[in-house]
């Protein structure tokens, strides 16, 4: 439908409106919830991003690529691994760090 990502309040009544036609019940459980926590064009204007979790799954999907095509267990054991590895350098980082 396309309700939640309209960027501006009159592409929102369009798709509204469109969602009223086919179901009545999604829009009045849509109205009953605060547009400012859903609706794009209600977000202020610095998270206007298509896919806010793009700045998590980029890097992790990039770190995978080498194992994306083993086995499911394999790539579960290699990503198992890859994380145990990663929270030990950070934690090592962590305790060499020095407050100035």
């Amino acid at each position: 439908m396309g309700v939640g990502k309209a960027t501006f309040y009159q592409g929102w009544e369009k798709k509204i409106g469109e969602l009223q036609k086919i179901n009545v019940d999604a829009y009045n459980w849509l109205l009953q919830i605060p547009r400012k926590s859903w609706c794009k064009h209600e977000f202020r204007m610095y998270p206007r991003c298509g896919v806010l979790m793009n700045n998590l799954s980029e890097p992790f999907n990039s770190s995978i690529l080498i194992v994306r095509d083993k086995p499911i267990i394999t790539m579960m054991e290699w990503i198992r691994s890859y994380i145990m590895g990663r929270f030990a350098s950070l934690r090592h980082k962590f305790n060499l760090y020095t407050e100035k």
